[in-house]
This record gives structure tokens, C-alpha cells and sequence, in this order.
């Protein structure tokens, strides 16, 4: 998506007069954002996360059910209490809830205090309530008990979802050569006046090539030369950000690179949730001590506003008057209850642009299932793809919804904001972070649409090359991945081996034979691999043209070569943290240059000076929106 964005990017600069761009995107730099902020906190404290499997820190993620796996988190924390005791009830309901289980103290649960013998109680307890569910089961009560289960959905689960069929995010092509109707993913964000679809089936190679050559027509040169853009290319755009999390601030991170005013309404009343990664139980004073929280939102403003007292509710009113562009991503109907919703604001507004990013979309029967990014990863069918075939569903690092659908965000407000530009009209999007994982994975439901073939997770293996794996090498926990896909390539990395006897053997001469008998290969290269470092064999392989990489840690990525000829990693001081490495995205404009000025703010640290820059109040009127507990 970065190079979708990057190029929606470099035409929203040619529509504002910087003419054209050479839009540089590296796909290293854009695969690290999807870690979260994981090298700069490894650079802070220096401890590297550990793969948990289908563990979260301390507790158990994802469950075997009846007929397959469920994700469901045994964390602590206020948005989740109610989720633990409603899980309990229908435990209990089930005759399945032993009476310690009943009588359990949530509201001091703390999974990060427990001795291992109470998690390992509580663990045997639900997982052996899931054990005797089925999927469709759990989450039929999940969505009727506000619990926070999902399913790990396959493919075919997926393409018969009932809020993502409401939704329509199928749409049916009919290929003739084929014989076949195959269903594709469509676009994963609705506006309320406009449907956006998909326009056609994919082109058979030179379809359209006579059509095409008779188009072309020789492009006049531009009347307006190509000037830098002083600031970045989105300097002036002033964007009002509200929710919390990561699935909303990232994408708002690609603006405030090029020089937009982002500026985030949050509140001590109720903070963004990490912001309180640091903080203790009922102790709130780490809430600027959060290095996630500062190092995914730099270059950003905050200002604290109490949205439970109605003068703070009109303050965002006002601010939104001002913004172009307002990004939230709470539940359904929260800005609604606020009188914070599209139809309120554009009343002020009338070209506002505002996106809505929720898990499951602002439309659809299951709109309000109140789930999080790890139940986002289960829906979209993430977990059900990641591990190995013979054991448990795993799922990518963190949450992978948080980590895609910030790009789509991005895109989509690109988008709005070129046609708002050729048109003079604003919008309002409705994105669901669900529909931006389906979308993600639009080969794997286009190939069970077309063959029903149940494909699942393979662990690092390929079906169309071998060897195709993640090989260890000399020292702790050190890997390398290796990835073959030709037979000319199989040459090159026998040559690089030094043609052993194993080698040789003619049941790996094709890749047929090296798919059938992938067992053998992988040991044979494994023998290899062990004897070096994972950097020193990846550049043996690479010089040979085979393609190969070395698995690297946090430590590795901070002192990368490529990175640091990139300057990804900017060193900022935080007043709370001390010198922490913030990361750039992965695009580089040729008329801008991507810039890190301010690490992530201090909860309302730009309170004062934003209502009285933005919105003209005096120090009186300050003092008094304080004293009645609204700037809080």
C-alpha cells in the first residue's frame, strides 16, 4: 500500500504546483513500520521481544476450539474488564465456571503480577471452556455478550462473513477463458454518497495493448516548473486527530513527516491506551513515560480536552471548523453520541473530510462487536495463514490490522483530499480495519473462490520453491532465509556450497523433485548454514545471485547499513525518556524531504497554545474551561 500511497501522494503535490516527482518507497523501511516502534524501544531498554507463539506477553492469545481456533486475550486493563467478567458469565451459564473462577477479583486482576501457578489456573480454566465450543459457537456469543472473541477465520469463513457480505465487499468477475465467476476482495472503504468498486476482471497479458498505443498522445510540457516543497509537501494541511492506539495515529504519522499540523485530542480522564503501557494499576503519572506511544506519534501536537463535559465537545466542534481533514477511529457511534458526527461537523464545515476507522466499519449487523486489533488479525484470516500445518494458529507480530489498515487510512484520505482539490467538495470515509486485512490477502480468497482448496498456513515453506525456508545459523538464535526458485538458481546455491555429495543428487536436479523431497534439502542446506554467520553466508549467497537475507534483531536493524545510508532512524530527546531513534516511513519525495522534528508529545502539552493560536482564547477563558474540569 506504501507505493499505492506514495504515488497518490506525489500527484496531490503536482495538483499544488510542485510539479513532478520521483516518489523513492523502500519496501525495507516500509515493512519495519509494521514492528510498532520495537527497534526504537529495543534502542531505550535494550530488551528484544521474544516470538510468543500464540502467546501476548505472559498470557495465552489464541485457543483451540472445538473445530479450530478462537483468539481471545486474558489481559488485564479497563477496556477488557468487562469483556473477562462477561466471559465468566457465560461460563457459568455453561456449568463450566469452577467457583474460585466466579468469586475471581477482576477488578485488581493484573496477569503481569500473577505467579505462574494462578496463570496457568486461570488458562486451564477458559481453555478448557473453549475446548468444548465450537468457532461459530463462541463467536455467535462473543458478538451477543460484547466478548472479545473472534474466530481464526479460513478463507471460505471469510467469503461467507455475514458483516462483510452486508457490506459488499465481494464482488463477483467473470473470467469466460477460465470458465469461472471468481469473487475478488473490493474496496475497503464506503463514502456515503459514492460507491467505489472495482471496474473490471484482471487483463490477460496485452489485452489492452492496441487500445493503449492509440491513446498515447505526446504530454505538453508544464507551464509551472518543478519548485521544492518548503515544509514538506503537505505543509498547511491541518488534520485533527481523535482515538487512540496505533491503527489511527500511524497513518496520520505520513502527514506529519511532510509538514501537515496533526493535532491530537486526547484526555487524562480517559487516555489513549499507550499511554498507559508504564503506568500502574490506579497510577497514571507514567502516561508521558510510554515510549510506544512517543515514538509512533512525532511531529504531532496534543491537546487535552474532556469530551464527557459538553464545553469540551463544543471546543472539538470549533477545532473541526478549522481542520481539513478529522481522523478517528473509536467504535460505531461514539462521535454520534458526542454530537462530534459528520452531519454535526459538516454543518461548520461544509469541505471537511472525515474518516472513520473502526474494526468493523460504521454499517453491517456485526458493526458494534467490540474487538481489538488481535481479534481484527483472527477475522481477516492472519492467524489462520501464520505457523506451521501441523500445529497451533499463530499470528504475525502484534496485531496485524493495526499495522495494514494505517496505510489504507493514509491512502484513503490522499485520495479524498485530490478530489476535494479538483472539486471543492469534502467527504466523509467509512473504513473497516477488517476489510484492509481481506484486501491484503486478496490472492488467497480469489484462489478459494476459484478452487475451494482450503490452502492454510505452511510455515516458511513455498508451493512452487525449494529450498524456501528460514535456516539456522552459528550463534544464539541466528537464521537465515533462503529462497529458491529456478533451477539455474539451484546451480548458483550448489556452487556457493561447494557442490557437496548431497547436492549432487538428481532428485533435487528439478523443482519438482526438490518440492517432493524439501525434508531432505532443507537439512542438507541447514549443515551449511550452521556453519556461519547469518550475515556472512547472505552476502556469499547474494554475490551469487541467490536470493537470501539474514534474520535480524533489533540490535542488527539499528546498525543496517541500508538504513542508516537512508537515515531511517532520527535521534530526538524526549523530556520524560531521554534520546530515543524515531523511524521515517519509506518514502522519499524528490521535492521534499522527508522530516522528524519533535518527538511524540506530552499529553496536552500544546493545550494552551492551540486554543489560543487556533481558536483565539484568552488566558481568562483558559483558566476557566480548567477550573471546570474541561482541559483535563
Amino acid at each position: 500500500p506504501e507505493a499505492a500511497l506514495g504515488v497518490a501522494m506525489a500527484l496531490w503535490a503536482r495538483e499544488r504546483g510542485f510539479g513532478g516527482q520521483l516518489v523513492d518507497v523502500s519496501l525495507h523501511e516500509c515493512q519495519l513500520q509494521t514492528l510498532l516502534s520495537l527497534p526504537g524501544q529495543y534502542a531505550l531498554h535494550g530488551r528484544p521481544a521474544e516470538r510468543g507463539g500464540a502467546r501476548s506477553g505472559r498470557t495465552r492469545e489464541i485457543w483451540p476450539a472445538q473445530d479450530g481456533y478462537v483468539t481471545f486475550g486474558l489481559r488485564g486493563g479497563a477496556a477488557r474488564l468487562p469483556n473477562l467478567i462477561a466471559t465468566v458469565e457465560y461460563m457459568t451459564e455453561c456449568g463450566m465456571a469452577p467457583d474460585w473462577l466466579r468469586e475471581y477479583d477482576w477488578q485488581n486482576y493484573d496477569p503481569a503480577r500473577l505467579a505462574p501457578a494462578e496463570l496457568e489456573r486461570l488458562e486451564q480454566a477458559f481453555g478448557g471452556f473453549f475446548r468444548s465450543r465450537s468457532m461459530r459457537e463462541l463467536y455467535d456469543q462473543a458478538l451477543a455478550r460484547r466478548i472479545l472473541l473472534a474466530p481464526c477465520n479460513d478463507a471460505r469463513a471469510i467469503l461467507e462473513h455475514p458483516q462483510l457480505r452486508d457490506r459488499e465487499l465481494f464482488v463477483t468477475l467473470d473470467y469466460p477463458e477460465l470458465g469461472a465467476s471468481l469473487e475478488h476482495p473490493d474496496f475497503f472503504a464506503r463514502t456515503r454518497d459514492r460507491a467505489v468498486r472495482i471496474r473490471g476482471r484482471a487483463p490477460r497479458i496485452g489485452e489492452h495493448q492496441e487500445q493503449v498505443l492509440a491513446e498515447l498522445t505526446p504530454r505538453a510540457p508544464t507551464a509551472t516548473p518543478s519548485r521544492p516543497a518548503s515544509g514538506g509537501l503537505f505543509r498547511g494541511l491541518k488534520i485533527l486527530e481523535l482515538g487512540s492506539g496505533a491503527a489511527g495515529p500511524v497513518a496520520a504519522r505520513y502527514f506529519a513527516e511532510q509538514g501537515a499540523d496533526v493535532l491530537r485530542v486526547e484526555s487524562a480522564q480517559r487516555p489513549d491506551f499507550l499511554r498507559l503501557l508504564n503506568a500502574s494499576p490506579g497510577d497514571r503519572s507514567g502516561l508521558d513515560r510510554a515510549p510506544m506511544f512517543v515514538l509512533l506519534n512525532p511531529n504531532k501536537r496534543s491537546i487535552a480536552i474532556n469530551l464527557k463535559h459538553p464545553r469540551g465537545v463544543a471546543l472539538v466542534k470549533r477545532l473541526a471548523a478549522w481542520a481539513d481533514v478529522v481522523a478517528e477511529n473509536f467504535s460505531p457511534s461514539v462521535m454520534d453520541r458526542w454530537g462530534l458526527g459528520w452531519d454535526a461537523l459538516r454543518e461548520a464545515n461544509p469541505d471537511l473530510i472525515m474518516l472513520g476507522g473502526c474494526l468493523f466499519g460504521h454499517s453491517g449487523p456485526q458493526r458494534d462487536y467490540p474487538g481489538f486489533g488481535g481479534q481484527g488479525s483472527a477475522i481477516c484470516g492472519f492467524n489462520h495463514l501464520t505457523g506451521w500445518p501441523d500445529r497451533e494458529a499463530l499470528g504475525p507480530y502484534a496485531t496485524i490490522t493495526d499495522s495494514l489498515s494505517p496505510r489504507y487510512v493514509a491512502l484513503a484520505l490522499v485520495a479524498a483530499l485530490l478530489e476535494r482539490e479538483r472539486t471543492g467538495r469534502g467527504r466523509y470515509i467509512d473504513l473497516s480495519q477488517i476489510e484492509t486485512g481481506v484486501y491484503s490477502l486478496s490472492e488467497w480468497i480469489v484462489r478459494e473462490s476459484a478452487l475451494a482448496d482450503g490452502f492454510t498456513r505452511c510455515g516458511n515453506r513455498d508451493e512452487h520453491a525449494a529450498p524456501h525456508g528460514i535456516y539456522p545459523c552459528a550463534g544464539k538464535d541466528r537464521w537465515l532465509a533462503i529462497a529458491v526458485w529456478t533451477d539455474e538458481d539451484w546451480q548458483r546455491l550448489r556452487g556457493v556450497l561447494g557442490d557437496p555429495q548431497w547436492a549432487c543428487d538428481p532428485r533435487f536436479a528439478s523443482a519438482a523433485g526438490r518440492l517432493e523431497h524439501r525434508d531432505e534439502l532443507d537439512s542438507g542446506i541447514a549443515e551449511w548454514t550452521r556453519g556461519g554467520a547469518p550475515h556472512e553466508r547472505m552476502a556469499a549467497l547474494q554475490a551469487a545471485g541467490v536470493e537470501a537475507g539474514a534474520v535480524q534483531s533489533h540490535e542488527d536493524l539499528l546498525c543496517d547499513p541500508q538504513l542508516e545510508h537512508r537515515g531511517h532512524f532520527v535521534g530526538m530527546a524526549h523530556d520524560q525518556l531521554g534520546e530515543l531513534s524515531f523511524e521515517h516511513s519509506g518514502l522519499v519525495f524528490s521535492a521534499s524531504p522527508r522530516a522528524l522534528d519533535a518527538s511524540g508529545p506530552n499529553l496536552g502539552e500544546h493545550t494552551d497554545a492551540v486554543l489560543e493560536e487556533v481558536l483565539g482564547l484568552t488566558a481568562e477563558e483558559r483558566a476557566s474551561l480548567r477550573a471546570d474540569g474541561v482541559l483535563s
